[in-house]
């Protein structure tokens, strides 16, 4: 059975998507706490250590290249998604294409690049064509361009099982993940710029959108989670209650009703103590002589 169509977006509901969106991207630990690391990948920083030996004459070359862990960038791939695929409502050029039809150049603000500079600027990050944004690495299979490398990563690695082999020219997953680090890294930059942008409209006065969506809990930040709640107990079959109407007090009692004539009962633990001690145990004295303990152990 078809899916029914998605609901087109009105270019004010795509924005505050977008707001939405890009804050929950920018929120990710990786970006936040691993910026450094990023960096590196954005720039294709390479440190080469170079050793020669006197004696030997011979000279040897080491890189040393550093990553962040792939199932952190995983999960900063999944939330750009929306962004990078066309069919999306919240695809980056249609938030572009939104900004222009709610901010036109009369009312573009002269300190900020034109519309036309960010489409150039994310068509050099997320356009998947046959060029390099960095680098190529030849092999005796081919020539892979680094988003040919990335989208294998993408495609094949993480969200599909497309033909990764292909597209890798004969190169495995480390090489295919530090492609994808890289180019994962500029999409993510250049999202963060436009949430720039597009606060600083909202500033302005250019755009009118709720402050509020720039606040908003976009990311779950904890891990355990005490809520006040009421309790009920009813017989084992009884219908489970479907809205929240009253309940019915000849089925449902409070927890604590239910609970407590079990509690009052002595446990074995309690029946034992009461046994060997003659004492209740909940009077946690036990006050039992030496020989009375040691007549105990014997028993025992």
């Amino acid at each position: 059975m078809a899916k029914p169509p998605r609901p087109r977006f009105t270019d004010e509901q795509r924005l505050r998507a977008f707001v939405l969106r890009a804050r929950r991207i920018t929120s990710h630990s990786l970006w936040r706490e691993h910026r450094n690391l990023l960096e590196k990948a954005r720039t294709v920083e390479m440190n080469v250590t170079v050793t020669h030996d006197h004696r030997t004459n011979e000279t040897t070359y080491l890189l040393r290249e550093e990553f962040p862990e792939e199932e952190l960038l995983e999960s900063l791939a999944a939330r750009l998604r929306p962004l990078t695929l066309p069919s999306e409502e919240l695809h980056y050029t249609k938030v572009l294409d939104s900004i222009a039809a709610l901010a036109p150049d009369s009312q573009f603000p002269e300190c900020f690049e034109p519309i036309e500079h960010w489409r150039k600027m994310w068509a050099g990050v997320a356009t998947r064509d046959e060029s390099a944004q960095a680098y190529f690495i030849s092999t005796d299979k081919g020539v892979a361009s680094d988003q040919d490398l990335m989208y294998a990563w993408y495609y094949g690695d993480v969200v599909h099982a497309d033909d990764k082999e292909a597209e890798s020219k004969g190169l495995g997953v480390r090489e295919r993940y530090k492609a994808a680090v890289g180019i994962v890294t500029r999409i993510v930059e250049c999202t963060d710029l436009t949430l720039y942008l597009v606060r600083s409209l909202v500033d302005e006065g250019v755009l009118t959108l709720d402050p509020e969506l720039f606040e908003r809990e976009v990311v779950v930040t904890g891990t355990v989670f005490e809520t006040p709640v009421k309790a009920y107990a009813s017989e084992v079959g009884s219908p489970l209650p479907m809205d929240d109407a009253p309940l019915d007090p000849e089925v449902w009692q409070p927890m604590h009703d239910a609970v407590a004539p079990q509690l009052d009962a002595p446990s074995s633990c309690e029946t034992w103590w009461q046994t060997h001690t003659r004492r209740p145990s909940r009077d946690w004295t036990w006050g039992i002589t030496q020989q009375e303990l040691a007549q105990l152990l014997e028993t025992d």
